[in-house]
C-alpha cells in the first residue's frame, strides 16, 4: 500500500467550511473568490491527484487542461479516478463563475459549487482513496464530508451529490 498523493491536513478546509456554514457565519450563495480556502484546497486536491496519477500538471484549470485530463484517463488503467475527473470537469466549466462576483458569479453560482462541486469532489475522492487503500485518507475524507454536508443542510441548502 502506497501513501497517498495528498496530505489529510489538506481536508481540513472542507471540515472548517462546513462548520462555517453550520454556524452561519457563511451563507450558501456568499461569493468564494480565487483565495478562498475552499477553492485554494479543491485546486490542490486536483492539481496533486491528477499530476501524481495521470502525470498531467494542472495550473490554469482550462479547457485544454480538462481535456488533457480526460485523455489521460482514457488511457489510465485506473477507474477509481473516473468520478473525479468528472468533478474536474464541472470545477473547470464554473471556474471562471466562483472566482468573484465581480469576474461574473453569481449568488446562484456559489452556492452551486458549495451544495453540488465540493460534495462531489469529497465523494470522488472518499472512492478513489478506498479504491486505493488510502486509509490514513479515509477517516479524514469522512469527516470532512459528514462536517460540510451537515453544514449545506443547516444553511438551508440540500446537498446535489446525494
Amino acid at each position: 500500500m502506497a501513501d497517498a498523493p495528498i496530505s489529510p491536513k489538506i481536508l481540513d478546509a472542507f471540515a472548517d467550511a462546513g462548520k462555517d456554514l453550520s454556524s452561519g457565519t457563511v451563507k450558501l450563495g456568499d461569493a468564494l473568490g480565487s483565495d478562498s480556502r475552499l477553492v485554494e484546497s479543491s485546486k490542490q486536491l486536483f492539481r496533486q491527484i491528477i499530476d501524481a496519477e495521470l502525470g498531467v500538471s494542472i495550473a490554469a484549470f482550462s479547457q485544454d487542461e480538462k481535456e488533457e485530463a480526460i485523455e489521460a484517463l482514457e488511457d489510465a488503467q485506473d477507474d477509481s479516478l473516473g468520478p473525479l475527473i468528472e468533478v474536474f470537469e464541472a470545477f473547470c466549466d464554473s471556474w471562471p463563475d466562483v472566482l468573484d462576483v465581480t469576474y461574473g458569479g453569481t449568488r446562484v453560482d456559489f452556492r452551486e459549487f458549495r451544495s453540488s462541486v465540493v460534495p462531489e469532489l469529497l465523494e470522488a475522492l472518499h472512492y478513489w482513496a478506498r479504491a486505493h487503500e488510502y486509509v490514513d485518507l479515509v477517516q479524514p475524507l469522512e469527516e470532512a464530508q459528514h462536517a460540510f454536508t451537515t453544514g449545506i443542510r443547516r444553511a438551508g441548502g440540500r446537498v446535489d451529490a446525494d
